[in-house]
């Protein structure tokens, strides 16, 4: 054989090996990500029912007030006005804390900081059952909020733990269809307190049973995620020490990047306040949303049914939110990353023809199916968006605080939208408000995505 034979030889050789060597990495890459998926759901059976039946129980803590509103109000002769700003002013505490609790995360671990806020807003909730009074309701309500606070944004910097960005939506849009689950589960939960309330002590306002009992169910949740909710990783049993590794190279490839937390460089964020001010517009519509579904019911139905039929009648709209927060979520995780501002775009249409439906027509259906509408839409937009607001996070040096700071800031708008429903004259002219504030939440978060700097896309 001639030298150049030889050469050639030499060159076949090495492209040949290094082929097998791009085989077999793609062979690799592919198996791990066969495994991964299969990881994933493990973590997601393993992870996410805790935090479920946990945020369950937060948001019928938070919410179960709209509910027995109309007792609580005649048994302490509130008025409408004082009912909002009660309402309202766990807002105040919520918007204010949602940073500091994150702080203390950080310094005494996600699933402890998490219990102890379950134990601590339990106990809140529990004390909703001896205000005497306007100012009484308003230091309670305030209470419930401080400590409900660093729940959401610890459980998302938790659950990134485990999640990858990809991976993430689905896991907190699971998370967050509990919210829905537990409004539309809120009114027959509350029936069921009052009716057993009713025949065991008698002498006792039915409305105060209500906060002992669910209060006591997030005192006891909490105890419970202690002793079986694992803390990181590594104290995950349930997966091999191979699939730890997996885990952890998958997770690292988007988490923060290395250096000090810097709060002040997150604040002056234009992407940050892009998505805060989109949260603070959509939050109006939520919460008045939620806030006073039972008492527009009620209208709708013109004082023609009892109270126990408007608690199950108030149901019906969560039922459009259950489903389409999970079928939304679903369908973004599928499409990817540089599909999920069209996906939220779709929610917020789906929440402007709700809305707009309940003001245009007059008949009870077309109303109670406008209100079915707008809730799939408000809560469906749950996982697209909070996907992309951790991918963006994830590349600043405080991950953490850049989700307590959007859900604070955002939060604000809790604290005016159920204001907002009883500054308007009729509920019509409140479905309109919330329609407008649905379509125009979409331009903040067009501007905040077209600022991002890790890799979100518009479609």
């Amino acid at each position: 054989m001639t030298p150049g034979n030889d050469s050639l030889t030499i060159k076949l050789s090495d492209q040949t090996s290094e082929s097998s060597v791009d085989a077999a990495a793609l062979l690799h890459d592919s198996a791990s990500a066969v495994e991964m998926r299969s990881i994933v759901k493990k973590m997601r059976a393993r992870l996410i029912p805790l935090l479920f039946v946990l945020s369950f129980v937060s948001y019928l803590d938070r919410t179960n007030l709209a509910f027995v509103a109309d007792d609580m109000q005649a048994t302490l002769s509130l008025s409408d006005k004082v009912y909002s700003l009660g309402a309202g002013f766990f807002f105040v505490t919520y918007s204010t804390m949602q940073i500091p609790s994150n702080r203390l995360l950080r310094r005494f671990g996600g699933i402890q900081w998490i219990c102890f806020l379950s134990i601590a807003w339990g106990l809140s909730t529990c004390g909703m059952a001896v205000v005497t009074g306007e100012w009484s309701f308003y230091w309670v309500r305030a209470l419930l909020g401080l400590f409900e606070a660093g729940f959401f944004p610890g459980t998302m910097v938790y659950l990134r733990v485990f999640f990858t960005t990809d991976d993430f939506g689905l896991a907190w849009g699971t998370v967050m269809s509990a919210t829905s689950l537990a409004l539309m589960s809120g009114g027959p939960v509350i029936a069921g307190i009052e009716a057993f309330s009713e025949a065991a002590f008698p002498d006792f306002d039915t409305w105060r049973m209500c906060f002992i009992v669910q209060g006591g169910a997030a005192v006891l949740i909490g105890v419970v995620l202690w002793f079986f909710q694992p803390r990181d990783i590594k104290s995950c049993a349930f997966l091999t020490d191979r699939e730890k590794g997996l885990v952890q190279r998958e997770v690292a490839k988007t988490k923060e990047p290395p250096g000090e937390p810097d709060l002040f460089e997150v604040m002056t964020l234009p992407t940050l306040w892009g998505f805060a001010i989109h949260w603070l517009v959509f939050s109006l519509p939520y919460w008045g949303f939620i806030y006073w579904t039972p008492k527009i019911i009620n209208e709708i139905e013109d004082g023609a049914v009892s109270a126990t039929a408007v608690l199950f009648l108030s149901s019906v709209p969560y039922t459009g939110a259950v489903i389409g927060n999970l079928t939304i979520a679903r369908l973004a995780e599928k499409a990817g990353t540089r599909s999920r501002f069209g996906y939220v775009g779709v929610a917020m249409a789906l929440a402007t023809v709700g809305f707009t439906i309940g003001s245009v027509f007059t008949d009870k259906t077309a109303r109670l199916v406008g209100l079915t509408v707008s809730g799939a839409g408000l809560w469906g937009s749950y996982g697209p968006l909070w996907s992309m607001i951790a991918q963006e996070a994830s590349s600043t040096t405080d991950k953490g605080s850049y989700m307590a700071a959007t859900n604070g800031i955002g939060t604000i708008g809790g604290f005016l939208g159920p204001y907002a429903v009883a500054a308007f004259a009729t509920r019509a002219e409140s479905f309109a408000f919330f329609a407008g504030c649905a379509a125009l939440s979409m331009v903040f978060l067009y501007g905040a995505v077209k600022k991002t700097k890790s890799g979100l896309v518009l479609w």
